[in-house]
């Protein structure tokens, strides 16, 4: 036998607030000492504010949508135009050189020929706006993806933070502490639980050096071992198995052994062993 050992948790976790608000809801069996499954939900935070966000991102999104579909009409009314004035631009150079050939054979004269060349022109000038006309509202539509790209990070953030609002136990284990209530205000990276793994308890022991050289030499060897824990109290015992897990990283010269660490494999949720108590550690 091994006497007088603490028991204590491998996990233990600060569960923190991920949203500021006001606590609009805590489950009846949130207490200290009481047992939570994972997926419970353990408080509430007002949704309003969040919800507000989250709404109003959607509705910069939606606009954003609509203004880019007005966009891309202009874009191909403008390409339309574009093949229009280069269809009308093709016969006027057409036409232009029709009058000049005539000129030259007398037939047509040079206030013709200009004018002509007056009508080329503006057919010239009406593409290069269609074209410039299409540069620019191409670049506002680029303008426009980089904002529906940011209201989608915010619509993102925002359900998240809503999601946020409902805080579920992340683990199934033993509620350390606890610092929520009804109408309380909470802050973002608030400690609002702290909670442990009942099913990660294990003690901490030393063997002697004769010991743990004699259980290190047989067949089983001294990491997977099975060990019993047993607490008394009040008279009653109550023995859970466990199993030699890991050895210490440093030998404990000072002790004149060897700490090794056995994990409690044991049912533990049907009795009220906690960290701190003190067990003794059966080794065969």
């Amino acid at each position: 036998f091994y006497r007088h050992f603490e028991v204590q948790t491998t996990q233990q976790v600060e569960l923190r607030s991920l949203v500021a608000g006001k606590i609009i809801s805590v489950d009846p069996q949130l207490r200290a000492g009481a047992r939570v499954e994972q997926g419970t939900e353990l408080f509430r935070v007002d949704p309003f504010e969040f919800e507000t966000v989250l709404a109003n991102a959607k509705a910069n999104r939606d606009e954003t949508l609509a203004r880019m579909a007005e966009n891309e009409a202009r874009i191909s009314i403008q390409e339309a135009s574009i093949r229009r004035s280069r269809d009308q631009l093709e016969l006027a150079g057409n036409d232009l050189e029709r009058i000049q050939a005539l000129r030259d054979r007398g037939t047509a004269t040079d206030k013709q020929v200009d004018d002509r060349k007056l009508i080329v022109s503006q057919r010239e000038q009406a593409v290069e706006q269609s074209e410039w006309n299409v540069v620019v509202e191409k670049a506002k539509l680029q303008q426009m993806q980089a904002v529906l790209a940011r209201y989608d990070a915010e619509i993102e953030r925002a359900e998240r933070n809503l999601s946020d609002t409902v805080f579920t136990a992340p683990l199934s284990g033993i509620v350390n502490s606890e610092s929520v209530a009804v109408g309380r205000l909470i802050n973002a990276n608030d400690v609002a639980i702290t909670l442990y793994d009942s099913d990660s308890l294990e003690v901490r022991f030393t063997l002697t050096d004769q010991r743990f050289g004699r259980i290190q030499s047989d067949g089983t060897g001294v990491i997977g071992r099975q060990v019993e824990v047993i607490w008394s109290v009040g008279g009653e015992e109550f023995r859970y198995d466990a199993e030699i897990d890991r050895i210490s990283a440093q030998i404990v010269s000072n002790r004149g052994g060897v700490e090794v660490i056995a994990r409690i494999t044991g049912d533990v949720t049907t009795s009220a062993l906690r960290p701190g108590a003190f067990v003794e550690v059966l080794v065969p």
